[in-house]
Parts: structure tokens; C-alpha cells; sequence
């Protein structure tokens, strides 16, 4: 299954790298602080957006942040159909074919977690701006 990655580009970013690397460890905690920020706007909309049959994949979804990116995450071995949910499932015949193979289907696809990252980008350029603001501050 292709993974689908959705980016979003900054201008100025170069610019603001580059005091990044000059300032070296000391920004760590406020990068992975600024990339929390941006992905609880998207976590909190994805879970808004998830299908609910039990409750398992709603409470599996969770976020990140890390010195470089933002992350939000849904499925684990507990919830391993987070991916057909998403991107959806072709039919697959039912039988002794393939012995342990899926079967079942057809699942539609159900983009909630890019349909959050499409819906909330505003807010997130919004918190970007004002994150990378105040660490210049900070550092300045």
C-alpha cells in the first residue's frame, strides 16, 4: 500500500534553518515544541474525522514532535486496519486460496487523517508564524 504523504512549504525556511544551525542544540526543545504544536492541530481534527465502529482506531490516534517534523500516526498491531480505512480495500475473494491470506472487502476510502491536514492548514501556517516568531525572539 503507498504511503501518502502530504508537505506543506514555508518561505524564508532556508533563512530560518540557517539560524537554527548557527543557534545548534540550544533550539532543540523549542523545534520539537513548535512541531507538537502543529501536529496536535492536525491530531485533534483527525480524531474528529475518524469512523467509529468500536472506538479502537479513534483512541489509537496520536501525534509527535520531533527536532525536524511533525507527526501524526494511527494503527499498530492492535489496530491494524488503519490503512484499509484510510486509503481503502479492494474486494478479495473469500476461500482457501491462500491459506492466512485477507479476505473480504470492499472498503471505500476514508482520507481522514489528509482531509485534516487539508482542513486545518491555515491553522497550522497560523502556529508556525507565530512559533518561529518567538524563537527568533527568544534568540535574538
Amino acid at each position: 500500500m503507498a504511503k501518502q504523504v502530504v508537505k506543506i512549504e514555508l518561505e524564508g525556511v532556508t533563512e530560518f534553518k540557517r539560524v537554527l544551525r548557527r543557534l545548534g542544540n540550544a533550539v532543540d526543545d523549542d523545534r520539537k515544541a513548535m512541531h507538537r504544536d502543529v501536529a496536535k492541530i492536525v491530531e485533534k481534527d483527525t480524531i474528529r474525522r475518524v469512523p467509529v465502529r468500536t472506538g479502537a482506531l479513534k483512541a489509537d490516534i496520536r501525534s509527535a514532535g520531533y527536532k525536524a517534523s511533525g507527526v501524526v500516526r494511527a494503527g499498530r498491531a492492535r489496530v491494524p486496519y488503519a490503512g484499509p480505512i484510510h486509503y481503502g480495500w479492494p474486494t478479495r475473494p473469500f476461500g482457501d486460496w491462500l491459506p492466512g491470506a485477507p479476505s473480504g472487502g470492499p472498503i471505500a476510502a476514508n482520507p481522514f487523517m489528509t482531509d485534516a491536514v487539508e482542513s486545518e492548514r491555515r491553522k497550522v501556517m497560523d502556529s508556525f508564524e507565530r512559533d518561529i516568531a518567538a524563537i527568533l525572539r527568544k534568540y535574538d
